[in-house]
């Protein structure tokens, strides 16, 4: 019997009993999170996702060291483990993940989890707990129909947001309140649009959220006064247009609102590229418009109104119908009533700015006369009578009418007076009509019969139809001059004639053999009253036109001189008078238009 042990043997391998198996690389390795060069930045608790290209090669363990400390993660399968980087201080810090994956190679060994692999990958970790420092705002400015707000760039690694703030200011109780507020979460987005500002001021804050922290606040204002005030322009006697200053903001609004304020009628919408409505309207009447700025966002509650009082022409102060304007001084002198239950006083109107510049406190059913030369000036009621300084509407002098018969004596209610040029006053009292020589304070004439008007030198008066001439001591009528009957007024038209105007017609007469020169009917009964107003200085006369509905009414402004007339639709002519003084149609409400 014979035993053969095989203590050993040699051979050389050959190539084709080997299996290659490629190893893994870092290339391999993926995490989530932002590499920036070699450095990671973290600045709170971050879940941490990582991937790797293993093929059919199983992951067999994961460790991860973080400052050379394991960190707790899940199972391989979870590709996911939390850094929380608010439980380290400040700075850098290593961080490494260890895969240990099966060999690949699919031998028996590798089979049965004998053969594996080791895959190491390493970064540096910033851990970042600095407070971010502020940004601020740049510039706030118009652009494109709304409103851009850019700020300085944030620099640091640990930014999370931007912050912003707005407080809208609320001119009723003058603060501020907050009304938006918006989060950026790109920090390289540094401009943004406030789709919601029409106008007005706000304020806006920002401030920087980073490492779990905020920075202090910036803040801006801005502000942008829209002029919403209406204009507007007749383009024709009665038509009306309407303008208002389009806003810069446009593309921030939903529509403009005009309406009458307090009234039923339904508020007008345009668009905000429709800035002109046209609108009818008459002289003398007024209202108060509102012009709404209705913002496009829902949020934004600051809709701009703004209330406007639109009228026809020029706007003076309620007048009485007692005016007179004196060429020299270019003043428009005035009895004005500032309430119902307020006394009469007398103003002085600055004819370029339609502002008060005077004004002296009479008493109720207070009468105005001024000389046609502007030199002499009285204001009166009850028994007193004032000679006015017409430069500072200061009283000069003092009278009293029961001093001037040495009985009492008042001055009629709602009876004007007159004053010619020589200083010769017509009164209408309790007692009698007179005219006083004011230069002595004296009775020159005194009769129960109207005295319709006295001639500028005091020389002639007219009364009854006719003309009485002064002897030295009296008048003493010369003859019939015209038609007394239905006469409501008497004026001088020119050195050698007067108008005369009645109840159905108006004439231009010779002052001297009483010949009438011109006749113009009045063109309606409506005007059998003392409606008809006349202005000297032009050679303008006035009258009102019923129209065929009742509520219109026209003002007629005929030129004595040409012959031409025009009609202007007025107002109420119930509740106001409408009279023409210098060139222009005034109305006792306090409105005055130039016939221009």
């Amino acid at each position: 019997m014979c035993l053969l042990v095989l203590l050993g043997c040699d051979y050389v391998l050959e190539d084709e009993y080997f299996k290659v198996v490629a190893p893994p690389t870092t290339e391999d390795v993926q995490l989530s999170l932002p590499d920036v060069g070699d450095t990671i930045y973290l600045f709170t608790k971050t879940l941490v996702k990582y991937r790797i290209e293993s093929g059919s090669k199983e992951i067999l363990k994961l460790e991860v060291f973080l400052d050379e400390e394991p960190v707790s993660t899940d199972s391989p399968e979870a590709y996911a483990f939390w850094v929380d980087a608010r439980t380290f201080p400040t700075g850098y810090y290593p961080l490494r993940l260890e895969f240990t994956i099966s060999g690949g190679s699919g031998s028996l060994a590798d089979i049965g989890g004998v053969e594996t692999q080791k895959v190491k990958k390493e970064w540096t970790i910033f851990m970042d707990k600095t407070p971010p420092g502020k940004v601020a705002f740049e510039e706030i400015y118009p652009e494109s129909g709304t409103l851009m707000l850019r700020w300085s760039p944030y620099p640091n690694n640990n930014f999370q947001a931007y912050e912003l703030e707005k407080y809208c200011f609320d001119s009723r109780y003058e603060k501020y309140y907050l009304c938006g507020t918006l989060t950026v979460a790109e920090q390289s987005e540094m401009e943004i649009a406030d789709s919601a500002f029409i106008g007005g001021k706000a304020l806006y804050k920002i401030r920087v959220k980073g490492s779990d922290q905020y920075s202090d606040f910036s803040d801006k204002t801005y502000a942008f006064a829209i002029d919403t005030k209406l204009r507007w322009q007749w383009i024709a006697d009665n038509d009306l247009e309407l303008v208002w200053e389009k806003s810069p903001f446009h593309e921030n609004l939903r529509h403009y609102e005009l309406g009458q304020k307090n009234s039923y009628s339904p508020a007008i919408l345009t668009n905000t590229s429709d800035t002109v409505h046209f609108y009818s309207f008459v002289f003398g009447e007024w209202s108060l418009y509102e012009l709404k700025i209705v913002p496009k966002s829902e949020q934004e509650r600051n809709m701009l109104s703004f209330t406007t009082e639109i009228y026809k022409g020029d706007k003076v102060h309620s007048l009485l119908n007692t005016a007179f304007f004196d060429r020299t001084r270019n003043r428009y002198y005035a009895l004005n009533k500032s309430g119902k239950w307020t006394p009469d006083s007398l103003i002085m109107i600055g004819a370029e700015t339609n502002f008060i510049e005077k004004r002296l406190g009479l008493e109720n059913n207070s009468a105005f006369a001024v000389s046609p030369n502007g030199q002499w000036a009285y204001a009166a009621y009850d028994d007193v009578l004032l000679k006015i300084d017409l430069n500072t509407l200061a009283v000069q002098q003092t009278y009293s009418f029961t001093d001037l018969e040495n009985k009492d004596a008042v001055l009629k209610p709602y009876r004007g007076m007159f004053v010619n040029d020589s200083n010769h006053l017509m009164l209408e009292l309790s007692t009698g009509n007179f005219v006083v020589d004011m230069h002595s304070f004296s009775i020159r004439h005194r009769t129960f019969d109207r005295i319709h008007m006295i001639s500028p030198d005091g020389s002639q008066l007219y009364k009854k139809g006719a003309l009485h001439t002064w002897n030295g001591r009296s008048y003493v009528e010369v003859g019939p001059l015209y038609q007394p009957e239905n006469l409501r007024r008497v004026r001088q038209y020119a050195a050698d004639s007067l108008l005369l105007i009645y109840t159905d017609w108006f004439s231009i007469v010779d002052a001297q053999s009483g010949t009438e020169l011109k006749r113009v009917p009045l063109k309606s009964e409506w005007n059998k009253s003392n409606s008809v107003s006349y202005d000297p200085h032009h050679h303008l006369l006035g009258q009102y036109i019923p129209q065929e509905n009742e509520k219109e009414v026209d003002f007629e402004v005929y030129n004595l001189l040409t012959d031409e007339s025009r009609n202007i639709r007025i107002g109420n002519t119930h509740r106001y008078g409408f009279f023409i003084l210098n060139n222009k149609l005034v109305c006792s409400k306090g409105y005055i238009l130039s016939l221009d």
